[in-house]
């Protein structure tokens, strides 16, 4: 594709990436020693010149071009006109810029994009639920933090703790409760589309294990090992499907 066919889209050919390293490349080749031989800038000119010049016959080309029998040039150029590359060598190292002032303008643009923008998004396993059950829940949370809050602050004032401390207290102290979290011969079953072929199928199998407070627990698996599920069925996530164990 050159400019001379891209119409009022030509302004595109001389910001491509492509179109300069192509550029840069073509002339990296065909300026090079080994396409110096001469040949006839146009051939239909030349085999005209033989047939008109029948005693020249068996003269090289090069003599021929010597002589001024016809317009030559180098190979390497005579290719790159065949193919509409530009032959002015400030392509050559005009191109390799570009390219590197291109690769450092992206690289900027993704750190900054990369460090800048945070896209928050829910990675995992769905959770479905209507409006009302999430402000239900809320509202739950929103009462144990409260609950938590007045009993800290009355502890607070009896020990001689200021207000304005106490109301950092009231902030930042939410009680934990360690626990032990035990399943046994746990089987989760879902219902599969009409489109999958429709009937059911099993996602955890009679699993049996147990979580201690102050121990850590490595869930460990295949991708699709069903990791993500056994973890969604414990905490109570999963709506659909029969749970049983």
């Amino acid at each position: 594709i050159t400019p001379s066919k891209m119409g009022v889209f030509k302004f595109v050919y001389y910001i491509s990436l492509f179109s300069y390293s192509l550029r840069s490349l073509c002339q990296n080749e065909f300026l090079a020693d080994s396409y110096d031989a001469l040949v006839a800038l146009d051939p239909v000119t030349q085999l005209q010149y033989e047939v008109d010049n029948p005693s020249t016959k068996g003269t090289s080309v090069a003599q021929l071009c010597k002589e001024g029998a016809f317009t030559c040039s180098t190979m390497g150029v005579a290719i790159m006109n065949q193919i509409s590359i530009d032959t002015n060598k400030s392509w050559y190292w005009g191109g390799a810029l570009y390219c590197l002032g291109f690769l450092v303008l992206t690289f900027s643009l993704g750190y900054r994009a990369l460090t800048k923008v945070r896209i928050v998004l829910n990675i995992g396993s769905s959770r479905t639920g209507t409006d009302e059950e999430a402000e239900a829940a809320a509202r739950e949370v929103a009462v144990s933090a409260s609950e938590v809050a007045v009993s800290i602050v009355p502890a607070a004032a009896s020990a001689g703790v200021p207000a304005a401390a106490a109301a950092v207290v009231k902030q930042k102290n939410i009680t934990f409760v360690p626990m032990c979290i035990a399943w046994k011969d746990l089987e989760y079953t879902v219902d599969l589309a009409k489109e999958a072929g429709g009937g059911t199928k099993q996602l955890l199998q009679q699993v049996t294990s147990a979580a201690r407070p102050n121990r850590m627990l490595a869930l460990m698996g295949a991708s699709g090992a069903g990791k993500t599920t056994l973890l969604d069925v414990i905490a109570g996530r999963k709506t659909g499907g029969v749970r049983k164990g």
